[in-house]
């Protein structure tokens, strides 16, 4: 942590209890929260699975999540579905127009301060995800 930020790196790890946390949600919001995850399209399987959900009802939920815009039907058969990114950013987008002029300078001044920490932390100047 900087002393410009009076947030850093989170002090836990994110994943402690995510387990425990995911097991209690209803289904819908299981689903929800996989989709969430996805970086490459999946398979309705694939997502009952991770869900721990049957095939029946993470269809039901995917085609719901699909007519809200927030995922994208890749293929019918097998129907596999992957995040509509341009669906997020226009969520981040009305979220941050709610934002007075003030908030929105005060947030994006710790959002900034938050990323020079991580990369002074990490040493590195963007973050590259590699998915195994």
């Amino acid at each position: 942590m900087t002393a410009e930020s009076p947030r850093g790196p989170p002090e836990d790890d994110f994943a402690d209890g995510l387990r425990e946390r995911l097991d209690a949600a209803p289904a819908d919001e299981r689903v929800y929260r996989v989709a969430l995850e996805l970086t490459k399209p999946a398979r309705v399987s694939e997502i009952a699975t991770r869900a721990d959900c049957s095939k029946n009802a993470t269809r039901r939920h995917l085609n719901r999540l699909t007519e809200s815009g927030a995922l994208t039907k890749v293929t019918e058969n097998p129907a596999t579905f992957e995040r509509n990114e341009s669906y997020f950013a226009w969520r981040r987008r009305t979220r941050l127009a709610e934002f007075s002029e003030t908030e929105y300078k005060e947030r994006l001044g710790e959002l900034l301060a938050e990323d020079d920490a991580y990369r002074d932390t990490y040493g590195v100047d963007d973050p590259q995800f590699v998915w195994s």
